[in-house]
């Protein structure tokens, strides 16, 4: 009976993602509010990539124990191809770094480079009022500083290299997480997809949040993981405590990353949580908080804690996103919470967020929800028209500007592969959980992935509106992408068995 009870509350997390990510994608396929897409063309590109989807499986099946036995040689062909392509682009491209991305960058860089001077003043500003940037601004001046001391003074391209290794170790450790976990052949399927999806390559130059947080969820995923399914107690606790600070260290520079910590104690309440389970999220929880204080000691060395009092709460971001379609509003900003003195901020936000919704009603904020969904999951494309925007009146110079620049001759083809493979993942994944309501093995018991892409989606409803978001979670959309790809191939006839 309790077995069949975990069963339950395991395809209950299955059913809830087919629900929630169904939805999406038939939102943002056939009303799609946010984004303007030729739907029969990117329906035509979807077929494309699936077909290819289906070769890969028709070869995988052939050739299975071939691939299964130098998978991880194909591992390092797809970092290889991705880091070398990501080095061309960012050797090719020259933008100008504007907002949130230019106040980190070039304040790390004065830094790194000069020091507490009075030219870094203007940033220590900024520092004060979104002390979240300090995790990646400390990160990134280490960086600089590293790369001056071997003497490689290119501090740019330093910090898309870095971007570019990120990206690696994302690829890597979810590669290693499915296979550990899952199958070799989900594994690889996640290999496929990734390597297939276009705006991989070309985040080279985006030395921000988005890409410098890209590591964190498959790293704790694989290192917790690891501790939960250790014997030995030396592994486990070693394990343990590099979950714990690999999460302290990719929540400084993206909070979301704690969605797939909640998801991990769900899924180990729902197999049934042992003493050593219990030990496990005790150590991790000390390693967080040990390196957590370790980084709020480095952040002192840059900004006072008096200074903090000074900083957005995070009433204003719930604020924001109870407005249009959740996205930045420099009125809410300087107008609402801003304008008033800082030990008011927290309560003007909280009379806000009161007055908006009831102003809405119900039926009003389920409208809201919609544009915000719409908003967050509606593009695939990563944002590069907004990214690449180096320059008003700018003309693309070469090829990597005709890909990547709006105005440039392949962006629509970039953008509509781009768009056709990230709603062949979210399908994948939904047709993938609709089959594992049909299993009654053990695989059930693992939808990590599944539930965090929920946890996501529920985040996103409450913050402030914005499709970039979505980078982080690349490594979840393909895992569960990859997983809904082998469960499909399972089913297909000429299986020799499940491996």
């Amino acid at each position: 009976m309790q077995n069949k009870f975990k069963v339950f509350l395991s395809k209950s997390a299955f059913a809830i993602f087919c629900a929630l990510y169904g939805f999406v994608a038939v939102s943002i396929i056939f009303n799609n509010v946010s984004f303007d897409f030729n739907i029969p063309v990117i329906m035509v590109a979807m077929g494309c990539f699936t077909a290819v989807a289906a070769v890969a499986c028709v070869v995988l099946r052939r050739y299975e124990d071939f691939f299964i036995k130098h998978r991880y040689k194909f591992l390092a062909v797809v970092c290889v191809a991705i880091f070398a392509v990501q080095f061309v682009v960012s050797k090719q491209m020259a933008q100008t770094v504007l907002y949130d991305y230019e106040k980190v960058l070039n304040g790390a860089m004065i830094w790194a480079t000069k020091g507490d001077v009075a030219e870094f003043d203007i940033y220590r500003q900024y520092l004060r009022h979104y002390p979240h940037q300090l995790g990646i601004f400390l990160i990134q001046q280490f960086i600089f500083k590293l790369s001056l001391a071997i003497g490689f003074n290119d501090l740019f391209i330093a910090a898309c290299v870095a971007g570019q290794i990120m990206m690696c170790i994302m690829t890597v450790t979810s590669f290693m997480y499915l296979d550990e976990n899952y199958s070799g052949h989900r594994a690889l399927f996640y290999l496929l997809l990734t390597a297939m999806y276009f705006p991989v390559y070309f985040q080279s130059n985006v030395a921000y949040t988005d890409t410098y947080s890209i590591w964190g969820i498959p790293c704790i995923l694989l290192f917790a993981s690891r501790a939960l399914k250790a014997e030995k107690a030396t592994p486990r606790i070693i394990y343990s405590v590099l979950a714990g600070a690999l999460t302290a260290t990719a929540i400084q520079v993206k909070t979301t990353a704690t969605i797939v910590v909640v998801a991990l104690v769900i899924q180990a309440v729902v197999k049934g949580c042992g003493k050593k389970d219990m030990a496990v999220f005790a150590v991790m929880l000390a390693g967080l908080v040990a390196v957590n204080g370790m980084f709020g000691l480095w952040e002192n060395t840059v900004i006072d804690e008096e200074d903090i009092k000074e900083s957005t709460p995070v009433t204003h971001w719930i604020m924001m996103g109870l407005q249009g379609d959740g996205t930045y509003s420099a009125y809410d900003e300087w107008s609402i919470t801003f304008a008033v003195p800082a030990e008011e901020r927290v309560e003007k936000n909280l009379e806000v967020i009161k007055e908006r919704l009831e102003k809405m009603g119900p039926d009003g904020y389920m409208q809201l929800l919609y544009r915000k969904t719409c908003r967050t999951f509606g593009s695939g494309d990563a944002e590069l028209y907004y990214t690449y925007l180096y320059s008003e009146n700018a003309t693309p110079t070469n090829t990597v500007y005709e890909i990547v620049y709006h105005d440039g001759r392949f962006f629509p083809v970039f953008r509509i592969g781009a768009q056709a493979v990230y709603l062949l993942t979210i399908v994948l994944g939904v047709l993938g959980g609709a089959l594992m309501l049909t299993k009654k093995d053990d695989s059930v018991s693992e939808f990590v992935p599944h539930i965090s892409l929920i946890g996501f989606w529920i985040f996103m409803m409450l913050w402030e509106s914005n499709h970039r978001q979505l980078i982080n979670q690349w490594s979840l959309f393909f895992m569960v992408a990859a997983i809904g790809l082998y469960n499909i191939w399972q089913v297909l006839p000429g299986r020799k068995g499940n491996k």
